[in-house]
């Protein structure tokens, strides 16, 4: 069943150039019920599982601590581990030879072209950034799909070091 999380104490989303994409939060104590391992956080677009939470019964009103991962994190698991990806086609063929047998499926492929793709094994989300990277897209989720997109956000410069929002620069 769904339920609609109306305020948070605290909210952080981390959308990371480095492909991370995870969730912290703290809810109230109408909404700790809500939280066990099962449950599946959307955010806009984003669908995310619970990696963790913890209850803090402390005070005159529980809370509970959750840390979420995006549910493309799933294709770290030992089950979608590939030997190799070997890839010849288009770039949109590329996309959905990655997500073949995940419960992710490919979207829109912006990129176009052909392309040959060899790659050693590793975790099949792994071999995803990696296709991304060789088609020259950018990720983009929307539910259990997987978009490639030309270019992602504003083209509007943006003065980011002045602000908080930097936390690593190299």
């Amino acid at each position: 069943s769904s339920h609609a999380v109306d305020a948070l104490i605290t909210a952080r989303i981390r959308e990371g150039l480095d492909c991370a994409l995870t969730l912290s939060f703290t809810l109230t104590e109408e909404d700790v019920p809500y939280i066990n391992d099962d449950t599946v956080v959307q955010y806009g677009t984003y669908d995310f599982h619970v990696t963790s939470y913890q209850m803090d019964m402390v005070g005159q009103s529980p809370t509970c601590a959750v840390e979420c991962e995006h549910i493309s994190y799933a294709l770290n698991d030992e089950t979608y581990k590939l030997e190799e990806f070997v890839y010849s086609g288009t770039a949109a063929g590329a996309l959905s030879a990655v997500l073949s047998g995940t419960p992710l499926s490919a979207g829109i492929v912006e990129p176009t072209g052909n392309v040959n793709i060899r790659l050693v094994g590793g975790t099949r989300r792994a071999i995803l950034i990696s296709v991304a990277a060789i088609l020259g897209g950018e990720i983009e989720y929307s539910g259990n799909k997987v978009h490639l997109r030309n270019h992602r956000g504003s083209v509007a410069y943006v003065d980011l070091l002045g602000t908080d929002n930097v936390t690593d620069v190299s």
